[in-house]
């Protein structure tokens, strides 16, 4: 049998600001023999509410249980007064279906970690042997990725009140109409830059680190169009296709292609025109209140 990994694992603490340190430090050994060794460091603090910011860090943990609790009883109500097609029918539905599952997901891990926590310094009082905290590690950091996810889709939600603004909801408006144009834009650049891609992985891939694979290719040909462009091992590579290649590129991509996209906003954005000055004035934010309200609230028989 041969050894494939040997994994390095300890923990520090400072007591001063009382972070937890974990250090897992794997050796992967390969057929040939050769040794890729490799790093992960996780910091995070296990002991919570000892202090008066964080006995305030716990009552905001509370009320984040309480709105989510109350948010999951509107939906219901909405759901149950509004009926299934009504309410599916709405795409923001979704997202508040996403966002309450997200919500219970942060308390149910939130909860496995104090208890991984607590089970782990009980290890380390009843024991002499080495107590690995790497799955209470494991916990936290699943809870700051679906925080982190969380947080944004609630702050993207903003997007559903603001089309109570005019100019708000004129950029929607123009991006939905202008939407099957720019899909069709977006599959004619994609065809482009995964062409000129291709092509210079094959020829210029042996030379230019920046294309030496079909993702790196991908990455250093999005820096071009964003203009931080690096002529010279282009040409060094191949003195003729080089500055080809280069000049060509920058053309479609630069000139072409943005005429193209702002002509297809231009046309949207006169079309979004039109249906503002056609429409009524239905942007009242008393209205959507008094509606949202008539749904939560149980009907009057």
């Amino acid at each position: 049998h041969r050894t494939r990994a040997v994994f390095v694992e300890f923990t520090t603490y400072n007591a001063n600001i009382k972070l937890f340190c974990v250090v897992m430090i794997p050796f992967e050994f390969s057929n040939l023999g050769v040794i890729y060794p490799s790093y992960q460091i996780f910091s995070t603090k296990n002991f919570t509410y000892s202090s008066p910011l964080e006995v305030f860090t716990a009552l905001c943990e509370i009320l984040f249980v309480i709105f989510a609790l109350a948010f999951f009883y509107f939906e219901i109500k909405r759901f149950y007064y509004g009926g299934r097609a009504k309410y599916f029918s709405d795409p923001w539905s979704y997202v508040e279906i996403i966002q309450i599952i997200m919500s219970f997901s942060i308390v149910g891990l939130y909860l496995k970690k104090i208890v991984s926590v607590s089970a782990k310094l009980t290890d380390l009082h009843i024991t002499e042997e080495f107590v690995s905290f790497y799955t209470s590690i494991f916990w936290d950091v699943t809870l700051n990725y679906i925080l982190a996810f969380f947080v944004a889709l609630v702050i993207l939600k903003f997007f559903k009140y603001l089309k109570f603004n005019v100019r708000m909801y004129f950029m929607s408006q123009t991006l939905s109409i202008a939407k099957k144009n720019l899909l069709g834009f977006s599959l004619m650049v994609v065809i482009i830059v995964v062409a000129f891609a291709h092509f210079a992985v094959f020829t210029f891939g042996p030379i230019v680190k920046g294309f030496s694979n079909m993702g790196q290719s991908l990455i250093t040909l999005f820096q071009l169009a964003l203009g931080d462009s690096d002529f010279y091992p282009i040409q060094q590579a191949n003195r003729y296709m080089g500055p080809a290649f280069f000049f060509l590129y920058i053309f479609l991509v630069q000139w072409t292609v943005l005429v193209m996209f702002m002509a297809i906003l231009n046309l949207a954005i006169k079309e979004a025109k039109n249906n503002m000055a056609q429409m009524k004035n239905d942007l009242e934010v008393v209205d959507y209140i008094y509606n949202r309200i008539h749904q939560i609230l149980p009907k009057c028989h």
